[in-house]
């Protein structure tokens, strides 16, 4: 499975928890993307490497690289993004 369809997934998952504002985690999901297009671009062609790579080491490493912690949308969506694995 490639990212974007791991991506399909979690974005059908987020519109159907009728959040008030979905919107907010699909920002933080395109964010993750691009975190992940520019330091794991293997990840992109083979979503099933984050199972190796770890949901912490993920939040860590990303925490790292936008400079602060994550915000409760980013750590939510994922969260999701190892749900759907």
């Amino acid at each position: 499975m490639d990212f974007l369809e791991l991506e399909q997934k979690v974005t059908t998952e987020l519109l159907s928890r009728g959040l008030a504002n979905p919107n907010i985690r699909l920002r933080a999901l395109e964010k993750v993307e691009l975190y992940l297009k520019a330091k794991h671009k293997e990840i992109m062609a083979d979503a099933t490497l984050l199972k190796e790579f770890g949901k912490d080491k993920l939040k860590m490493e990303y925490g790292l690289y936008k400079g602060n912690a994550l915000n409760g949308a980013e750590s939510s969506v994922i969260n999701e993004v190892y749900n759907q694995l």
